[in-house]
């Protein structure tokens, strides 16, 4: 039997057409996959909507029609991966892998970029490694508040643009394995500007912060979640993530998800305690050459 698959490229860079073409094509894969495809789903709702983003593109990857997976390529990221839905998973990958060109990196669920990683460094040569092992925490309703941490929460002011941009490169430092691209650092503070995040304030000081992407397809993305070393232990991260779900809710969400480090068990059990449930896995790996 002659295969009909088939990669359509969404070539043109931080087009909010393209971007909107490829996200009603790819629409039926994000909705059947909400927390595992949450990157993209939020990226492309922001993209869609005319807010400035890095240089983007996308393929999608059909079969008579029927969209089997997508990719999506940001200046300074890996490659991020949809599930796949078909039992042609190799297949679909392997079309990827010629569509794409070398990238720096993947992100997916474990299945799919270990067989996609496979077959990128049989192309390509090099390795794979893994950056980071993730875990996929979901909760459906809002938390309540936690009342014994002293302070409160509102959202960012321009006034703390310098401080909470100065945090974002401080996570960045702390939370990946390898370290993001200053395109990627960049981007995450340009959001922060134009998007804001909830920070929890003790005594007129900032002491956490909380992003939220979304909500997109009724699902709302938590993070990033910082709070300066010399404030921790306090409870501020906790209250501050309980803070934007609670926001992330009264703006329509019906679902709440955040990653979390598998290896970080303090930042499990916060999650934990509000109410998030782990529902998954989630991968970042680096090719080198």
């Amino acid at each position: 039997m002659v295969s009909t698959m088939d990669v359509i490229p969404f070539d043109d860079p931080g087009s909010p057409d393209d971007a909107g073409s490829f996200a009603a094509r790819v629409r039926p894969v994000l909705a059947a996959h909400r927390s595992q495809t949450s990157v993209m789903a939020s990226w492309m709702a922001n993209a869609v909507a005319g807010q400035t983003q890095p240089p983007t593109r996308y393929w999608l990857v059909v079969d008579g029609g029927c969209v089997l997976g997508g990719a999506m390529l940001t200046a300074g990221h890996g490659l991020v991966l949809t599930p796949i839905g078909s039992d042609r998973v190799s297949e679909v990958l392997a079309a990827l892998v010629a569509a794409v060109g070398v990238v720096p990196g993947a992100m997916g669920s474990p299945a799919v970029v270990e067989c996609f990683g496979s077959l990128f460094t049989a192309v390509h040569g090099g390795r794979s490694k893994v950056a980071m092992q993730q875990l996929v925490y979901e909760i459906g309703a809002a938390p309540a508040l936690p009342g014994e941490v002293p302070g409160g929460a509102r959202w960012s002011r321009a006034e703390d643009l310098s401080l909470l941009s100065d945090w974002y490169r401080a996570f960045s430092r702390e939370a990946h394995r390898v370290p993001e691209s200053d395109e990627a650092v960049a981007a995450s503070i340009a959001k922060l500007a134009w998007q804001g995040v909830m920070v929890w304030e003790r005594e007129g000081r900032l002491v956490a912060l909380a992003g939220m992407n979304g909500p997109a397809l009724g699902l709302a993305r938590i993070g990033p979640v910082y709070t300066p070393p010399r404030f921790r232990g306090r409870g501020f991260g906790g209250a501050v993530t309980a803070a934007v779900t609670r926001k992330a809710f009264s703006d329509g969400a019906d679902l709440c998800m955040l990653y979390t480090d598998a290896a970080n068990p303090t930042s499990n059990r916060v999650y934990s305690r509000l109410g998030y449930r782990p529902v998954g896995r989630s991968v970042m790996v680096t090719f080198s050459a």
